[in-house]
C-alpha cells in the first residue's frame, strides 16, 4: 500500500530533500515567506509496482499534520464536487 514515515525516531536516517528526491521540483513560496516544515505525499514506482510514501520534515507536531491533512481533504472534496457539477 505505502510507506508512511511520520515519526521523529532517532533510528531513522535523515537526508536532505535533494538527496531523497533528486530532480523533484515544486512551486516556490511567496516572496517574504520562508519554510518551517513540509509534509509530502510521494507517488512511487518500483519492481513490485506503484504506491505512495509519506514523509515529513522535522519540527511539525502531530496536531499540525492532522490539521493540514484535514483542511487539504476538505478542499479537495470541494474541488471534486465543483468539477463534477461542471460536467
Amino acid at each position: 500500500m505505502g510507506d508512511y514515515s511520520l515519526s521523529d525516531e532517532p533510528t531513522e536516517v535523515l537526508v536532505s530533500i535533494e538527496e531523497a528526491l533528486p530532480g523533484m521540483r515544486i512551486v516556490d513560496l511567496p516572496e517574504g515567506q520562508s519554510w518551517l516544515g513540509a509534509l509530502m505525499f510521494i507517488k512511487t514506482h518500483g519492481a513490485e509496482g506503484g504506491g505512495w510514501s509519506m514523509r515529513r520534515t522535522e519540527g511539525l507536531s502531530s496536531e499540525e499534520l492532522l490539521g493540514i491533512v484535514s483542511i487539504s481533504a476538505e478542499m479537495l472534496l470541494e474541488k471534486i464536487q465543483y468539477e463534477s457539477e461542471d460536467r
